[in-house]
C-alpha cells in the first residue's frame, strides 16, 4: 500500500504516532526524513520505513 505524504503529516512507527517535520537527503543521497513524537526526534531513511511513502514536497 502506498501511502502519500509531506511535512506535517501524522503517521504510525513502532506504535507511535509521529509528525512529519522535515523531508530531505542525507550524506549519501538517500532520502530521509525527519520525525517528531511528544519532545523525541528521530530521523529515518526511506528504504527502511516498513510501507511505501509517496513524498509531496
Amino acid at each position: 500500500m502506498e501511502i502519500t505524504v509531506k511535512e506535517g503529516t501524522v503517521i504510525e512507527h513502532e506504535g507511535r504516532h509521529w509528525i512529519i517535520t522535515q523531508i530531505g537527503e542525507d550524506n549519501e543521497g538517500q532520502t530521509v526524513i525527519h520525525i517528531r513524537s511528544g519532545e523525541e526526534l528521530s530521523v529515518i531513511k526511506l528504504s527502511d520505513m516498513p510501507y511505501d511513502l509517496k513524498l509531496v514536497r
